[in-house]
């Protein structure tokens, strides 16, 4: 039929990019009024969503919050080849946390450097054991370079300084983390 072009990285979005052709030829739609289509989609914030660059650093925000999902942001910047991959990252809900802390871990020491914050609650109350210690601690243990920055706001001037040209900063979670990735960019122009 020809060949769709997409504006988004990894294999996640190839596969969306080709279900929704396969809809849309199903619906009857002529593959090139597709292909047009998905060449001018830009993509969903939070989603993959670069929030900026400076002198060679860039911060990229995505909504992800299951171990899958990161799984998936982390394939697709692989594309980009950043020198390194920097991640913070805002568990969201308590009962998540408990369930998945250890897949959290192992899919977080894939990456050079993570912070993992304070659980966002959303409709949870604490649960009693459950915070975000878990999935640095499991991370440890796996070997990974992952630390507890429990206060999001601390988490700018203290990834700044480690920052070089070549580096990706990861902002995941489906919280109020998307707060700092603005923050990020502008800690890194205030330390010339």
């Amino acid at each position: 039929l020809g060949t769709l072009k997409v504006n988004a990285i990894g294999m996640h979005n190839v596969r969306n990019a080709l279900a929704a052709c396969a809809v849309g030829l199903c619906l009857g739609m002529e593959f090139n009024q597709i292909a047009e289509g998905l060449k001018l989609y830009d993509g969903v914030r939070r989603r993959l969503e670069v929030r900026g660059e400076y002198e060679g650093i860039v911060v990229v925000e995505d909504y992800a919050h299951h171990p899958t999902e990161i799984e998936s942001v982390l394939e697709a910047v692989s594309w980009v080849k950043p020198t390194r991959v920097l991640c913070v990252f805002q568990p969201h809900l308590y009962s998540r946390t408990q369930y998945f802390y250890d897949r959290f871990a192992r899919v977080l020491t894939r990456t050079d450097r993570a912070i993992v914050t304070d659980v966002y609650p959303a409709r949870e109350e604490p649960m009693p054991g459950v915070d975000s210690t878990l999935i640095v601690d499991a991370a440890r243990k796996q070997g990974g370079q992952v630390e507890l920055v429990r206060d999001m706001n601390a988490v700018p001037s203290l990834l700044a300084p480690d920052l070089k040209p070549g580096d990706l900063v990861l902002v995941l979670g489906a919280g109020n983390i998307n707060r700092i990735g603005p923050a990020i960019l502008e800690e890194l122009r205030g330390r010339r």
